[in-house]
């Protein structure tokens, strides 16, 4: 399977009669047929919002004089890119699309049906998926280095110079130019205060919004912080902008993924936001709830000075909405056992969280620069990688340290403390989240746990992984925690050990520390009751 995009000038019918010969001797499953560069991007852009892995390589046919190369690089608008340019583009910004890239004179459809067969050795079944992402099988890689993985990711980190980092932003802004990113979202609830609504609740409904419904959430949010900024800061950014950013974001995240995919992206993005109004830091936005579920939670005066402005506040937003991008559905653990390239290149320390570190700011790079410039590039740094979980009892023992001594968070070397704190809070927040809402998020948990134990399985025994058959489901969420429950007898034990273990103590010294947060310790408590008592019958 693939799927094949041809980019082409001259009569459209000679076009079309081509585009069929292409299909035919590519064995695509699709074509697509434009003379517009900006057709294209419209067209590969809205492929991030599936829930659904790339199984498959995109190819792209580039017609040899497309373009304008009477002008220079500098002055041509997107439609005008000539093939160097536009096979730049692909392949540095659209890498997650398995990018194949040919200028059609040079077209031999033996060798492309050769290299797709490559490529589908390493992405038939989600597994395979899973391994490749990792560069477990780099050896077959090897042959396949537009393959969406973490090692061919950070390559391309290593490989970019300031030069060609200035060159695809440009390629950027001339997107932005052209394209207008709302207009390529479908949302299914015609008024924005829905989506306003949806964000000023802890009972924040993510596994009911699509893809698009969460970027709209997303952009909204970030839309209330920058208008605390003033007009003049050097962190504003344009409505069309900022959704060319969040496109970019989600096309990070692998929608495949059961758990750490864009859905957690944003829902750790509104859990930061809303702790954030809760805090004082922001103003309450139009829709925003204290009250969850009808439940009243307990309501406190501030009692942490204004450590936080609205720079600090958008900084923080955009670590927590970036936090897991690239993330291939392992675990440290996984891939410290396994002995993962990356493992060896960050020194088996906070893989995957300074690897979403690394690739997040190349997206930035690209699509607000500004933030790789100090304090917000270090800010931004540490509260990434403050959501490694092995360092999650020494952020305990610390706020423990705070609360015993009476210490507050006051002085501005506490910003950095209190902005990981909240990430941290946010990460995990889902045990924290009203029952029917955090059920659903331990089931998909759950599920990616169970993949990751599969292949370390198949990877232990040596076995062939290849001849598996890939469901390609959508993925479905029980609508309450009984059906959850009984989707997943386990769930009860999962999620209390989890809450024993990690999340208790957490959330209550936090409550301890900030009252304003307090309101999560009091819903974890009573969702704690709930499964108690769905365990003790069942061990009766």
């Amino acid at each position: 399977m693939s799927r094949v995009i041809y980019l082409y000038t001259g009569p459209a019918e000679q076009a079309r009669e081509r585009a069929k010969l292409y299909e035919v001797g590519t064995r695509a499953s699709f074509i697509h047929t434009t003379d517009k560069l900006s057709v294209v991007i419209k067209f590969i852009s809205v492929v991030g919002k599936s829930d659904l892995d790339l199984n498959y390589p995109t190819i792209f046919i580039i017609s040899d004089d497309v373009g304008d190369g009477s002008i220079t690089a500098a002055e041509r608008e997107l439609d005008a890119l000539v093939f160097e340019d536009i096979r730049t583009l692909l392949e540095e910004h659209y890498r997650h699309l398995n990018v194949l890239v040919y200028k059609e004179s040079l077209l031999n459809m033996l060798e492309v049906r050769a290299t797709v067969e490559k490529y589908h050795r390493l992405l038939k079944n989600r597994l395979l998926r899973m391994k490749t992402w990792a560069g477990l099988n780099n050896e077959e890689a090897v042959d396949c280095p537009m393959i969406y993985s973490m090692p061919n990711c950070l390559k391309m980190i290593m490989n970019t110079s300031d030069e060609r980092s200035t060159m695809l932003r440009e390629y950027i802004l001339k997107i932005n130019k052209a394209v207008n990113f709302e207009k390529l979202l479908s949302c299914s609830r015609p008024s924005f205060s829905f989506y306003q609504s949806a964000i000023g609740s802890w009972g924040f409904i993510a596994h009911e919004l699509s893809c698009d419904e969460s970027t709209v959430c997303a952009y909204a949010m970030f839309k209330h912080t920058l208008a605390q900024l003033p007009p003049s800061s050097p962190l504003m950014i344009s409505n069309n902008d900022l959704m060319s950013f969040l496109f970019a974001i989600r096309d990070s995240y692998r929608g495949g993924n059961a758990f750490h995919n864009f859905r957690h992206a944003v829902d750790v993005l509104q859990a930061t936001f809303y702790l954030l109004i809760r805090l004082g830091a922001l103003p309450t936005p139009e829709g925003f709830s204290v009250d969850i579920e009808g439940v009243p939670t307990s309501v406190h005066q501030p009692t942490i000075p204004a450590l936080l402005d609205a720079e600090n506040c958008l900084t923080l937003l955009l670590a927590s909405v970036g936090h897991d991008v690239g993330h291939p559905g392992l675990t440290n653990d996984f891939l410290a056992k396994f002995k993962a390239p990356l493992n060896t290149v960050f020194s088996s320390k906070a893989v995957l969280e300074s690897f979403h570190s690394s690739w997040f700011k190349r997206c930035l790079r690209l699509h607000w620069p500004v933030f790789l410039q100090e304090p917000w590039n270090k800010l931004q740094t540490e509260t990434i990688l403050a959501t490694d979980m092995a360092s999650h009892f020494g952020y305990v023992k610390m706020i423990q340290g705070l609360v015993k001594t009476g210490q507050q968070l006051k002085d501005p070397s506490d910003v950095v403390v209190l902005m990981s704190i909240i990430i941290k809070c946010a990460d995990i927040s889902n045990v924290t989240r009203p029952l029917n809402v955090s059920s659903r998020w331990g089931i998909i948990l759950t599920r990616e746990f169970n993949e990751i134990a599969e292949l370390s399985k198949h990877l232990s025994a040596n076995s062939d992984i290849y001849p598996i058959v890939d469901p390609r489901e959508e993925p479905h969420f029980p609508l309450t925690y009984q059906k959850a429950i009984e989707e997943s007898p386990q769930l009860p034990k999962s999620q209390m050990f989890f809450i024993s273990h990690f999340a208790d103590a957490m959330f209550k010294e936090v409550a301890a520390l900030i009252p304003e947060f307090a309101f999560m310790y009091e819903v974890l408590q009573a969702n704690t009751k709930v499964w108690k008592s769905a365990i003790e019958p069942a061990a009766a």
